[in-house]
Formats: structure tokens, sequence, C-alpha cells
């Protein structure tokens, strides 16, 4: 029989990411493909960066993509820290992801760069941050804007100092 804590996500990935370490999880079409070890290494680096600016267990962090690599990062990132994940699915109107925004409360929202004008508005309830899944080149957002890619890269650079 197993544990309410065996049965979590962050379990399985940690089990996952133990056991399979050198192998390959995930791919995406014209790009290397990630290791468990590489996809642990990119989820924790992501943790960190969400807990230093800010996100805590139990807040909201909404993602707003395509299934990728990227995608999955996010959200094992996210539960990993104890936050909540608010999917947002990337054909919804606008104004449905405005609500959604707006009334889950989410304080960081990862997003992929085709889909951010959909959130171009100011004053999406308590969002303070976008989080490009892919480079956002776009400056003209009302909120502040960074890459996971570049967190990934600075947590790395952190953590081997």
């Amino acid at each position: 029989m197993y544990t309410l804590d065996e049965l979590t996500l962050r379990c399985l990935a940690e089990t996952s990411f133990a056991k399979y370490g050198p192998h390959i999880a995930v791919s995406f079409v014209d790009e290397p493909p990630l290791t468990y070890n590489d996809l642990k290494r990119a989820v924790v680096a992501t943790a960190h960066a969400l807990k230093k600016r800010g996100v805590k267990q139990g807040d909201r962090v909404a993602i707003l993509g395509e299934n990728s690599p990227q995608w999955g990062i996010a959200y094992l990132a996210v539960v990993s820290m104890g936050a909540v994940v608010v999917p947002i699915l990337p054909d919804f109107h606008k104004s449905e992801v405005h609500h959604i925004i707006r009334n889950s409360g989410a304080k960081v929202l990862f997003v992929a760069s085709k889909l951010v004008h959909k959130v171009e508005e100011k004053r999406l309830g308590d969002l303070k941050l976008l989080v490009g899944l892919d480079p956002i080149e776009r400056r003209d957002l009302p909120y502040k804007v960074e890459n996971l890619s570049k967190l990934i890269d600075e947590q790395a650079r952190e953590t081997t100092l």
C-alpha cells in the first residue's frame, strides 16, 4: 500500500528522475531531446527562480501554451514547490483568458510567444510576471517579462558558483 505522499506528481517525477536519469524523457521536433537528468535540472532551476520571484506554496501560476517540453518543465516546477497550476487552453478567446487569470489569482503566467497577444491588457488581477515558454521579444507589454531558458541558465550559473 502506498502513502499519500507516494502518490503525488512530485514523487512520481522524483522517482522517474532517479530511475531513468540518462534516458530521454521528452523531445520536440528540431530540438535536442532532454534526458530525465536534464529535465530535473530544468524543473529544479525553474522552481528556484519562481521562489526568488516571490512565488510560494499555495500561490497560483498560470500556463498558456501548447504542448512542449517547456510546458512540462513549467508544470512540474510549479507543482514541485507546492504552488497551484492554472492551465489555460491555447484556443481560448482573449476574454476567457483574462477571466481565468483574474479569477484564479495567478501571480505569474508562463506563456508561449505566439499567444502573448492574449494578455496585453493591464490589470489582469494579481498578475505581475510573464515568463516566456519561448523567447518573447516584445517590450510593450504591461508586465515584467522574462524567458524560461534564461531563468534556467541564470539558476544553473548561481548553483555552480
